[in-house]
This record gives structure tokens, C-alpha cells and sequence, in this order.
């Protein structure tokens, strides 16, 4: 009976070791995921910041086009006109000499 009893005392002390260790990692484990948690919110953070500036990149582009094509509408007139406007402009000057 002394000998199980014995037995019994040495499973119990490595069952409490064993959930000592576990417990131990359990709480590393908690601490890494807390971490890893906060490090996601932060990533979600950036990406919302480089959402909109991205937004506001778009918006620049779609602008810049639209300058570009109106750029090259006003010079399409103008190289459909020039050459009347040339006319007129050598008549000026030809009436001031």
C-alpha cells in the first residue's frame, strides 16, 4: 500500500510539473499572440493610410489626364488656326512698317 501510495505521490507531482509547464507555455503563447495582434492592428492601420493615398494618387492621374487632353485640344486649335493667324499677324506688322 506504502508503495502505491509512493507512486501515486510521484504522478501527482509530475502531473503538477507538467501543468506548471504548461501553464508557463500556455502564458508565452498569450503574450506572442498579443504581440502578433497588435502588429496586425498596426498593418491594418498602414493599409488604410495607403488606401487613400493611393485614392489621392488615382485622382491626381485622372487630373494630369485630363490636363494633358485638354492641353492638346487647345494646341490642335491653335495648329488648325496657326497659319490664318500668321497671315493676319504679317499684315500687322507690314501696316506698322
Amino acid at each position: 500500500m506504502d508503495e502505491k501510495l509512493a507512486a501515486m505521490g510521484k504522478h501527482k507531482d509530475q502531473i503538477d510539473a507538467n501543468n506548471a509547464a504548461l501553464n508557463r507555455t500556455n502564458m508565452l503563447l498569450i503574450e506572442k499572440m498579443t504581440k502578433t495582434d497588435e502588429q496586425m492592428d498596426e498593418a491594418a492601420a498602414h493599409a488604410r493610410i495607403i488606401r487613400i493615398n493611393a485614392r489621392n494618387v488615382g485622382g491626381d492621374i485622372i487630373r494630369y489626364r485630363q490636363s494633358l487632353a485638354e492641353t492638346d485640344d487647345f494646341l490642335g486649335k491653335i495648329e488648325n488656326r496657326g497659319f490664318a493667324f500668321l497671315a493676319l499677324a504679317r499684315e500687322f506688322v507690314e501696316e506698322k512698317d
